[in-house]
């Protein structure tokens, strides 16, 4: 589909969202209003905020019943408490980056601070996942409570129970949600209340909330770029990612685990397998092939793919094996702990594995050539920039492969980079900044764009044929399957 046909979309789904608002069906213009926005997510429409689509949830908001619905949950509090932080996700998983930077977040929370997480839709599209031990043990720590709004409730009376339990407890309330979520619209779209931080972990692709957002965090510069220029945000802050500092493991162990031999040279990448799909000729599976057939002595173990997969399935075949495929896995620690050389994922970044791989002193090689700047981890002292064509990226690669003291160094070089930004007290005094520019009570408005670079409008064209790489089709018929029923009803 083009841009124009998924902006028809777009408006087609809309369409009880922007009729006049009927107050006696509120959930049924909140749908209509998430149904649009999921298309926006999934099939890119040539933005990447729409004022009047959150101006319709602005309007839900307002005529929230002021009476608080009774609800079953509640967060306790004391007056011993320090600053109050309020996580909200749509849905926390047990694999993926963004419920992980929640829990890294709380780990490496400021003194004197209590956590909370409130998770709008852990019943996702019918399916209930589980909550993460992990998640809910790193709430435990922080002196809160992890909460999921029971899916008896709807969508408005879900904004109800996070405007009351964020009215009642929180100091401040960071939004970790999904791009298409609008329960945060209708419980933070009036003013008053906690300040609103939204955390842009989605940061290549549509989302709602700039308008109740009193400040946008971007993990990446171009990512800030992007912000500043399309999403009609008041106020964004850069902040690296949260991340743990690695275990010191041995190598020749952790090798002699899994049967790896001591003297192969070992090549590792880790992301979901969608992130690994070419766009044309750009191929990760056809450039780390070339790699291995020129380089007997090496393997390349791949996180994240399996091998169902008729590309990956061909790649091993020629390669006699020497591409291992693990699927997604929970625990990435042993494979980290076996690797000599990290090649990020391409055509698209898995920008939190890469910064875990320098933390454990292994060089990262970048992308070669990247369609754009947002989809790509950012260069760090002893990186190499992006090699300007395949054949320059292979001899990076080969550098790393026969010049084992060049790893040692350039490995060491983004350990201490990383370190330095993203661990511990580097990481948190950039938060403490974060923290003390945000006001001290929630705004609702939209601010103005500002000039942007000339990568932001090349990325559209990009994005739009990424997602279709990526088959998010898929993925929005089963939202559509889900909620045309009861937009229909």
């Amino acid at each position: 589909m083009s841009i124009k046909a998924n902006r028809l979309l777009f408006e087609k789904l809309a369409t009880h969202a922007f009729s006049p608002l009927d107050k006696s069906n509120l959930n049924k213009v909140v749908i209509s209003a998430n149904l649009a926005a999921t298309s926006a997510w999934l099939a890119f429409p040539g933005f990447y905020c729409h004022r009047q689509l959150e101006r319709v949830l602005l309007n839900v908001s307002e005529i929230l019943p002021v009476s608080c619905l009774s609800h079953q949950y509640g967060i306790p509090s004391s007056i011993d408490d320090g600053r109050r932080v309020l996580h909200v996700l749509s849905t926390a998983y047990d694999v993926g980056g963004h419920t992980r930077l929640v829990e890294r977040w709380i780990n490496n929370r400021l003194q004197n601070e209590r956590h909370a997480v409130v998770l709008t839709n852990q019943t996702e599209l019918g399916f209930e996942n589980a909550i993460p031990s992990w998640l809910l043990q790193a709430v435990n720590k922080a002196g809160g409570e992890c909460i999921s709004i029971s899916d008896s409730y709807s969508v408005i009376e879900k904004a109800q129970v996070l405007r009351s339990l964020a009215y009642e407890w929180a100091d401040i309330v960071v939004l970790h949600t999904h791009p298409n979520d609008s329960i945060p619209l209708i419980a933070f779209g009036v003013p008053d209340g906690p300040p609103i931080i939204l955390l842009n972990h989605a940061d290549h692709v549509f989302w709602m909330g700039s308008s109740i957002s009193d400040s946008v965090i971007d993990v990446r510069k171009p990512a800030n770029v992007l912000t500043k220029g399309r999403r009609f945000v008041r106020q964004t802050h850069l902040l690296p990612l949260p991340l743990d500092g690695a275990p010191e493991q041995s190598k020749k162990i952790s090798r002699e685990k899994i049967g790896i031999d001591n003297d192969k040279v070992v090549l590792l990448s880790i992301a979901t397998p969608e992130k690994y799909e070419p766009i044309g000729e750009y191929s990760f599976i056809k450039s780390s092939t070339e790699i291995l057939k020129r380089n007997l002595n090496s393997i390349l173990i791949v996180v994240g793919p399996d091998s169902n997969n008729a590309l990956w399935q061909k790649a091993i075949e020629e390669t006699n094996g020497r591409i291992l495929l693990t699927g997604l896995q929970r625990d990435v620690t042993q494979f980290y702990s076996i690797a000599d050389i990290y090649l990020e994922s391409f055509p698209f970044g898995s920008f939190t594995a890469a910064l875990d791989a320098c933390l454990f002193g292994i060089p990262v090689v970048k992308a070669p050539k990247p369609l754009s700047p947002l989809l790509t981890v950012e260069r760090y002292n002893g990186m190499s920039d992006n090699a300007i064509n395949f054949e320059s990226y292979i001899d990076q690669v080969e550098n790393y492969i026969i010049n084992r003291a060049l790893r040692e160094i350039d490995g060491e070089k983004q350990k201490k980079d990383v370190t330095d930004n993203h661990v511990g007290s580097g990481w948190k005094n950039k938060l403490q900044q974060v923290i003390q520019s945000v006001p001290d009570r929630h705004e609702v408005k939209f601010g103005e764009n500002s000039h942007v670079d000339k990568f932001v409008h090349e990325y559209d064209l990009i994005l739009m044929e990424m997602l279709k790489q990526q088959r998010r089709h898929v993925q929005m018929s089963r939202f559509l399957g889900y909620y045309l029923p009861k937009l229909l009803c």
